[in-house]
């Protein structure tokens, strides 16, 4: 079990790189992504704006977000969507992939 000195620590390290190297990326599409929480080595973020309905939000957050935190925190086991993904809409935002 992870001591809560340390997941505290995973929190920080999580939330820096999403609001430093991840965010902007999303932004530039229309879209916003949100830390929600930490669970047994599974981070939660929520993704909205174009992204929250955009169907390749999937691989949005698998190829880019999962791949960015998971380089730098290898205790993270995945990055998961928290809740249900909302329809897809149309007019959605193309992938973005993250490259950092």
């Amino acid at each position: 079990m992870t001591e809560p000195n340390e997941t505290n620590a995973v929190i920080e390290r999580v939330k820096q790189i999403i609001d430093n190297d991840v965010r902007p990326y999303i932004e530039m599409d229309g879209g916003t992504i949100e830390f929600i929480r930490y669970d047994e080595n599974i981070v939660y973020v929520r993704l909205a704006g174009a992204c929250g309905a955009c169907p390749s939000s999937t691989l949005t957050l698998k190829g880019g977000v999962e791949r960015a935190i998971r380089r730098r925190i290898p205790e993270v086991r995945s990055v998961e969507m928290d809740g249900l993904h909302t329809p897809a809409a149309s007019g959605a935002s193309e992938l973005t992939m993250i490259q950092l």
